[in-house]
């Protein structure tokens, strides 16, 4: 994992931005070209990229460059695990299972696996929400290609991520008064 610190705990943030690899790529480029992202990701409390987009910036050393400089200039950048989302709901791991549920439900694989592998007849039963989120991502049913490096692309994984992520400050952080998701991906949800 890159030299970020992981985010463990709500801290009361109030202006949080969530990311995505190709907004972090797009946002390079910018940069590149002599626009900086100050006046973008400079009003932010928390700028926050999930664990499975930090695995898909670690393919490439330029995001990978570029998010060390963006946290050595002071931005507030941290990862956060998936799997620990349930902290960030109360450890109210039903709850969680019926947030992923709602974010996944326009995609038919990632719905036959809840169904099959997680969802139980009395949803006191489920496991922790730490050992099928765990497993979602270890047995991620979208097809994805096979990069350079030997990684498996875990297609829609970084956006379904940010979905949840962003569906659990609306309901358990009062205190955010800004939420702003940024994505540029052209083929999410096929």
């Amino acid at each position: 994992m890159l030299n970020i610190p992981e985010y463990k705990e709500y801290g009361g943030e109030t202006k949080i931005a969530l990311m995505d690899n190709s907004s972090l790529a797009f946002m390079h480029e910018l940069s590149q070209r002599s626009y900086p992202s100050d006046r973008i990701l400079s009003v932010y409390d928390l700028i926050l990229i999930p664990k499975w987009v930090m695995e898909e910036i670690e393919d490439s050393t330029y995001r990978s460059t570029y998010v060390e400089q963006l946290q050595a200039q002071g931005y507030p950048i941290r990862w956060i695990d998936e799997t620990k989302y349930g902290a960030f709901v109360n450890d109210e791991d039903v709850n969680l299972y019926y947030i992923v549920e709602a974010a996944v439900s326009r995609v038919s694989e990632l719905m036959r696996f809840l169904r099959r592998k997680v969802k139980t007849e009395d949803l006191i039963d489920l496991p922790s929400a730490e050992e099928w989120m765990n497993q979602l991502y270890d047995e991620w049913p979208i097809y994805g290609r096979t990069l350079s490096t030997g990684r498996i692309l875990k297609k829609n994984a970084g956006e379904i991520s940010l979905t949840i992520l962003a569906e659990i400050f609306a309901w358990y952080h009062d205190g955010v008064n800004s939420l702003t998701i940024y994505t540029q991906d052209v083929n999410r949800f096929d």
